[in-house]
């Protein structure tokens, strides 16, 4: 039986015993997906190792811990649940991501093991939602806890901590059943005391949230989707100081500097490794402080700053600028450069140049204000922008997406051997952007350095797996 809400992002089948299952979400035939890997083997697995261990890499080099840990789908756990037409590929998505991540170096724990073997009486997901119990929670995160004890002192949540408490509820996948679907959905009290310090939401794809805990060890920022939900209880209790952060797909450098954890936890749904990887993701033009905390630090502009970032992330360019003319109006000229990269998306570069201008005169610049100057005055043919992206690095050196920046524009202008270095410095850092790699693969060749232009062509086969 398929089921799903009128104007539904999912698409909700139901199996034996009541159980629900995810079979849709948005664009992702989730299940269907699932059943054959083969393809995703070559297209997406590569990228996605070739980034997390650089991540590893990146932070080991500051003496930071990295562990990757992948919260299986439901059907991973319970596939004999499932309608009987459905049948899942072996090894799962989360096993391969997770055995290639170890071959590569990088720790990774295998929750899905871990949970299949804990199946029993009770519970581990929800039967009207498709996630994990606060229960199957806690088995996970004694996995991912137990493996950063080896190394990092942290403090463990015990089972007589925690008080379990049935109620009933829909769930994300019952709520989506015509008629709606009630169950039971577990909650969680731990017994020992928690502080709050930031709830901070800037979109409504990004949030950040900030705890401390007396009798915690240790500081740990946690890359997070839904799942981890269920499993922050236990984490935040674990760390003096943790930092949730989501979406996971992106680990920014000056967060890590300005943060100074000793483990780095990389917590995302296996549904989530169904879209195709963002080789860039690490490298946003703008500092995480203004990704996250914008809208928590300026509160008494709150209500402009978010639904400006959400027309921002949408493409409503229009009104985007009239959003950042009211808020610089109110007296947030310090947050102006949202209204820069308003007039650049809705193309008005000559008042975006202005705006960024301002921010200068201020002695408000930063890496993005400058980074959006130079691409106005690059749109407008202006020869002073290849300075001012340069001003930008000067601010955030071997930023991969302002190199890959300055590299098309000097490939452009003729400048063959200097696109060529700002590329080779933009794909060591960044080593799962695909494009990059062919883009120094074409320009090499261009400068008859064969051997590097066939190690660069190798490189992207070996992201996108089509050599």
């Amino acid at each position: 039986m398929s089921s799903a809400a009128a104007g539904s992002l999912l698409d909700v089948i139901e199996g034996s015993d009541d159980w629900l299952f995810l079979r849709r979400y948005d664009t992702l035939r989730v299940l269907e997906l699932q059943a054959d890997l083969s393809g995703w083997s070559q297209t997406h697995l590569p990228s996605m190792v070739a980034q997390i261990a650089t991540r590893h890499t990146r932070l080991a080099a500051r003496g930071v811990r990295y562990v990757l840990a992948i919260a299986p789908e439901k059907s991973s756990i319970y596939p004999e649940k499932l309608p009987a037409q459905y049948r899942l590929a072996s090894p799962t998505l989360a096993e391969l991501l997770t055995t290639a991540c170890r071959q590569a170096g990088v720790e990774a724990v295998d929750l899905t093991s871990v949970l299949r073997a804990a199946k029993g009486a009770m519970d581990l997901y929800f039967r009207v939602d498709s996630h994990w119990t606060y229960y199957g929670a806690y088995i996970a995160y004694r996995s991912i806890i137990d493996s950063i004890r080896k190394r990092v002192e942290v403090s463990v949540v015990q089972p007589d901590q925690i008080t379990y408490v049935d109620k009933e509820g829909f769930g994300d996948l019952g709520v989506h059943m015509q008629p709606e679907r009630r169950g039971l959905l577990q909650q969680a009290n731990v017994s020992s005391e928690l502080e709050s310090h930031i709830k901070a939401y800037d979109d409504r794809e990004r949030a950040y949230a900030s705890y401390t805990c007396e009798s915690g060890r240790g500081k740990a920022v946690i890359l997070r989707d839904s799942f981890a939900t269920f499993m922050s209880p236990y984490l935040a209790r674990s760390f003096s100081e943790s930092s949730f952060v989501a979406p996971p797909s992106g680990l920014y450098e000056d967060m890590i500097i300005d943060l100074e954890p000793d483990v780095v936890i990389h917590l995302c749904s296996e549904r989530a490794l169904l879209y195709e990887p963002d080789g860039l993701a690490d490298w946003e033009p703008r500092s995480w402080r203004q990704i996250y905390l914008e809208a928590h630090e300026n509160p008494q502009w709150a209500h402009l700053i978010r639904p400006l970032r959400r027309a921002l992330a949408e493409l409503r360019f229009d009104e985007s600028v009239e959003l950042g003319q009211k808020l610089c109006d109110a007296g947030g000229w310090a947050l102006e450069h949202n209204l820069a990269d308003a007039l650049i998306g809705a193309k008005l570069y000559e008042q975006a140049i202005e705006a960024c201008d301002r921010i200068e005169r201020r002695g408000n610049a930063t890496a993005f204000s400058y980074f959006l100057k130079a691409y106005g005055q690059r749109v407008l043919g202006r020869g002073e922008a290849e300075e001012t992206l340069r001003e930008a690095l000067r601010m955030r050196p071997q930023h991969p997406r302002f190199l890959y920046e300055l590299a098309t524009w000097l490939a452009h202008d003729g400048d063959l051997a200097g696109a060529v270095a700002a590329l080779r410095v933009a794909m060591e850092r960044a080593p799962g952007f695909a494009r990059g790699w062919s883009d120094l693969s074409r320009l090499t060749a261009r400068l008859d350095e064969k051997s590097a232009a066939e190690a660069a062509r190798q490189q992207e086969a070996h992201v996108r797996q089509t050599g």
